[in-house]
This record gives structure tokens, sequence and C-alpha cells, in this order.
């Protein structure tokens, strides 16, 4: 498999670890009593793990190996990655919550899940076609002009309602309660919700569409000889 670019490689990781940062600070002041945002932000950057997961068991891919690792193939800016990644689709939807909300709950389910598919589809567009990741997948399942499989960003999508609906409520129900409550509430319903995607993905892509990575994956990935997370 050829490399990518290490130009691209630096701009992604390194901007990563420098676009999670910029949030962490703008969430200390700018948006210092906006807790709302702050849970979704931490929360999403400590889901992490649940990439792993789905890289290995129903995603199929694998990242260039000049990324920095942070065991066997499994790159260091994952966490950061994740905390701008959806962070900043939740955090433009929770920043237009009251215009959501007088759509009714099926419209504005509907509208952030469009977002997320256009945003998922152009940041793994670029990542794709400039080879910082690949998906083990046949040509033909992949979205026009991308070497994205079409099941990736329509899977993805989904669990981002249920974190979107799930931020509403825990800022509701815990308006006049400690931060620490509500941040614990809302890590936990977001973690059932990574925990459902896990197994509907896994189901999707294995039994449903009988996805095997075999005829396109190398035989030391197919080996899994990196390390288990």
């Amino acid at each position: 498999m050829s490399e990518a670019s290490l130009t691209y490689v630096y701009l992604f990781e390194y901007g990563s670890y420098l676009g999670w940062l910029i949030g962490l600070v703008l969430l200390i002041t700018k948006f210092k009593d906006q807790r709302i945002l702050q849970w979704t932000f931490i929360s999403m950057t400590l889901l992490f793990p649940f990439e792993w997961y789905a890289d290995m068991y129903w995603m199929y891919i694998n990242y260039d190996s000049q990324f920095t690792p942070m065991m066997g193939h499994f790159p260091l800016f994952m966490p950061f990655a994740w905390g701008w990644f959806f962070a900043l689709v939740l955090g433009v939807c929770l920043s237009q919550k009251d215009k959501l909300e007088a759509m009714g709950p099926a419209k504005s389910t509907t509208v952030i899940l469009v977002a997320f598919v256009i945003w998922d589809i152009a940041v793994e567009g670029f990542g794709t076609n400039t080879g910082l990741w690949v998906y083990w997948w046949p040509e033909e399942s992949f979205i026009p002009g991308t070497k994205l499989p079409i099941w990736i960003p329509m899977l993805t999508a989904l669990q981002t309602p249920a974190y979107y609906f799930s931020a509403l409520w825990a800022e509701k129900r815990y308006a006049n309660a400690s931060w620490s409550s509500g941040f614990i509430t809302y890590l936990t319903t977001t973690l059932l919700g990574s925990i459902i995607l896990a197994v509907v993905g896994k189901i999707w892509v294995d039994t449903i569409v009988g996805h095997d990575p075999a005829p396109f994956a190398p035989q030391w990935w197919l080996d899994g000889s990196f390390p288990v997370f």
C-alpha cells in the first residue's frame, strides 16, 4: 500500500491536536458558561475507543503508517480527532437548538443526520482521496468521486441525533445540579448510544450486507498483526 504525502499526514495529525486545543481554550473562555458544549466536547473525546472497534470489526479501515501510533496501526491523534469531528457538528446544532426544536423531532432529526452525512463525506473524502486511510471495500461500494464506502457516513450519522437529544435532555435535567452530575449522565447516555451503533454497524455490514474484507485487505491486516486494544 502506497504511503500518503507526509504533508497531508502532518496536516491531519497535528491539525487534529491544534483543533482540539483551540476547542478546549474556547470552552474555558468564550463558552465557559455553556456546560452543554463542554459535556459534548469532553464526551466525544473520551468515546474514541469505539473507533478502534469499528475500524477492526465493521468499517474495515487502516491508517497510513506515517501517523504517530497509539498502539499498532491505531493512530495517536484519534481521541483529539473525535473531539473536534463530532463536537463541531453537534456544537453548531446545539447553537441552533431553538430553530431545530421549532421544526419538530422528525424534521430536526433529519437535518442533523443530513448535516453529519455531508460533514463526514467532506472529511473522509479528503482522507481517503489523499491516502491518509483506506477502506478494505470494493470500488463499486464507494461514493462517486471518493474512496469512501456509502455505508460509512450513513451508519455513523445514526448516532449523531442520539448525542444531540441526549445533550438537550441532560442540560434541562441538570440545569441546577453540579457540572459533574450532568456530565456523567451525558457521558453514560452517549456511551450507550455508541454501544448500540457498534452492534448495529456490525450486524448491518457483516450479516445484512455480508461484506468480507478478505479480497481487498492485505494478509498482514487480516492476520491482525497488531495488538488488541
